[in-house]
C-alpha cells in the first residue's frame, strides 16, 4: 500500500512539473516588471513577448550562438573578478545587462534586448 501511495504521489508530481515550468513569472528590474517563461523548445528562459514571434532576445541567442568564445579575449579565472561570458555577448550584440529580483526575492541575471525582451543571461554562455 505504501508503495502504491509513494508512486502516486511521485507520478503526480512529475505530472504536474511541465505545467509549472511552463507558468510565466514576473522579474523586476529598476521598477519595471518583465514576464518571463522557460521556453520548451529553445531550453531558454525569455520574456513572454518571445513566446510566440520573433525577438531581440532570441536574436542575441541566435548570434550568441555563432560567437567563437575565445575570440572575446576574456581571461579564464581572472582573481579581480571581470566580465561574463554571457555578459560580453549581450553587450556585443546590443544588449544591457541586468541583474532581475523575482516576487519571491531570487536574483538572477538577464540580457535586456534593444526592444525590451529578456534572455537569461547564462543561456548566452553555452
Amino acid at each position: 500500500m505504501r508503495a502504491l501511495r509513494r508512486s502516486l504521489i511521485i507520478g503526480a508530481v512529475l505530472f504536474a512539473a511541465p505545467a509549472l515550468a511552463a507558468e510565466p513569472e514576473n522579474w523586476n528590474f529598476q521598477g519595471q516588471k518583465y514576464l518571463v517563461y522557460f521556453d520548451e523548445t529553445l531550453h531558454e528562459y525569455l520574456s513572454t513577448a518571445c513566446r510566440d514571434a520573433e525577438c531581440g532576445a532570441k536574436n542575441i541567442l541566435a548570434q550568441a550562438r555563432t560567437v567563437d568564445i575565445a575570440s572575446l579575449n576574456i581571461p579564464p579565472h581572472a582573481p579581480d573578478g571581470g566580465w561574463h561570458v554571457g555578459a560580453r555577448i549581450c553587450k556585443l550584440f546590443g544588449g544591457t545587462v541586468a541583474m532581475a529580483r523575482d516576487d519571491r526575492g531570487n536574483e538572477n541575471s538577464f540580457c535586456i534586448a534593444p526592444d525590451q525582451t529578456l534572455i537569461n543571461l547564462r543561456s548566452l554562455s553555452h
